[in-house]
């Protein structure tokens, strides 16, 4: 596996955000096999965070949204018990800053990659990796013409890097 999909479940839009759940998928973009799902896929991680502890901002509107949203994803995040932010950041980390990994992803360059450095940096931990390694699901998906996969659980972290871990696996498999 050469690529890492982050997604973060936050309680703001702003880089200082709380982040609430933590989803990681290791997959090949290369990789001509769609994805098994997080239901039976080994390679996908979902994370819960305590919210004691972090350092970082809510706001109101993202809390009305979250209200507003299914009752899977609102339950997701009672499920698997909350870690502490230091924990699950180290396990981002480690994912990111392995050799064999070549890039790290995320739906959009100014939300996820840009929170967990925030919140990395405020706990002292060090870079997240190597700024070489990052990469925008945004700008790929813009230069092709293709559909998305939908998760089954929308806002779910898991179920949300996975569809964008498919997405990027079906983007490289248009470059062929």
């Amino acid at each position: 596996m050469q690529d890492i999909m982050i997604d973060l479940e936050t309680l703001d839009v702003l880089p200082t955000s709380l982040i609430m759940q933590v989803g990681l998928v290791r997959f090949d973009a290369t990789s001509d096999t769609p994805l098994a799902n997080p239901d039976t896929n080994p390679d996908i991680e979902l994370y819960n965070v305590e919210l004691k502890g972090q350092d970082g901002t809510w706001s109101e509107q993202t809390l009305r949204w979250w209200m507003k949203q299914s009752d899977s994803a609102r339950k997701g995040l009672e499920t698997p018990a909350a870690l502490p932010i230091a924990e699950v950041l180290g396990r981002v980390q480690t994912l990111a800053q392995a050799e064999k990994i070549k890039r790290v992803w995320s739906h959009g360059a100014a939300f996820d990659h840009p929170i967990v450095i925030y919140h990395l940096n405020k706990l002292g931990m060090g870079e997240m990796c190597s700024y070489r390694k990052l990469r925008c699901t945004r700008t790929l998906f813009d230069l092709f013409d293709m559909g998305k996969t939908n998760p089954q659980i929308l806002h779910r972290a898991d179920w949300d890097a996975w569809a964008q871990a498919e997405d990027v696996r079906r983007a490289y498999q248009n470059m062929k």
